[in-house]
């Protein structure tokens, strides 16, 4: 360890210009920080060792001088068991290594919450808002199979194998993390992102309802882009003709109707219920 430069030792006459930060039982964070910093920069690095009365200063090239007490000295070297100190050179491989695995814990500590939390505001919460609508008005006799990774009718269990699904592809690989992560935060796309691809849609149903016997199919679900679309088919073409004399704020296409935005108003609800 740095024993081995103790013949080395030299007296510091006068200040350095190059970062400076003091080692204390209470500083412990911030020098192992300071340390995993180097660390990211380059594994080696050329050291010295300087004593200034009553403590020593270990100097890692031009980038960072420790100060530490006398009395702290064996708890500083402790710090750096796992390194091999050749020709006033360290190597901080290790340190390195412990800062990444802390990071990409700390990233998957981070991700469920962030994921549930994705999942629980606009547009999924408004996608699943209008199905609680369609459901409460028109019923829903079964859910149709679709090519979601989230599903409406089992959202809490989907959620959590997507997780566990997130945790085989990226648990070790810090760069995809932080960017995923930014991109359920900032909601941009995540068709980049490899288990995202394997489902056409992020979240959604379509819910089969027979209602005084017409039968229709309301469809709501949000792409990997976080853009969310309605549809509702149905087969009955008189519905459908007096759908289409009175438009407010939908279009008719064959047996498809289309909101003109992004949702179906509230109003089309009634004006759907009163046509039937």
């Amino acid at each position: 360890m740095f024993e081995s430069l103790a013949t080395d030792l030299i007296y510091l006459k006068e200040d350095t210009s190059m970062s400076s930060i003091s080692y204390l039982p209470s500083h412990l964070g911030t020098v192992k920080a300071a340390i995993a910093s180097l660390a990211k920069q380059m594994p080696e690095w050329n050291i010295e060792i300087l004593e200034d009365f009553d403590s020593k200063k270990v100097q890692f090239g031009e980038s960072l001088c420790i100060s530490v007490p006398n009395e702290h000295w064996e708890e500083f070297l402790s710090l750096f068991d796992n390194c091999d100190i050749t020709n006033h050179k360290i190597n901080l491989s290790s340190e390195l290594n412990e800062a990444m695995e802390y990071e990409i814990s700390d990233l998957l500590k981070n991700l469920k919450p962030q994921l549930i939390r994705t999942f629980s505001v606009a547009p999924f919460d408004e996608v699943q808002l209008d199905i609680n609508r369609w459901r409460n008005r028109f019923g829903a006799d079964k859910f149709k199979a679709q090519d979601v990774l989230v599903s409406y009718q089992n959202k809490k269990n989907d959620l959590r194998e997507l997780y566990n699904g997130l945790l085989k592809y990226y648990k070790n690989d810090k760069g995809n993390l932080e960017m995923l992560i930014d991109a359920l935060k900032g909601k941009t796309s995540l068709a980049s992102f490899q288990l995202f691809n394997d489902r056409k849609f992020l979240y959604g149903a379509r819910v089969f309802s027979r209602f005084h016997g017409i039968k229709m199919l309301f469809e709501g679900i949000v792409n990997p882009e976080f853009n969310m679309s309605e549809s509702v088919y149905i087969n009955d073409p008189d519905v459908l003709d007096v759908l289409e004399e009175q438009p407010r704020g939908y279009k008719v296409v064959g047996n498809v109707v289309y909101p003109k935005g992004q949702r179906f108003a509230e109003t089309f609800y009634k004006i759907l219920e009163g046509a039937i």
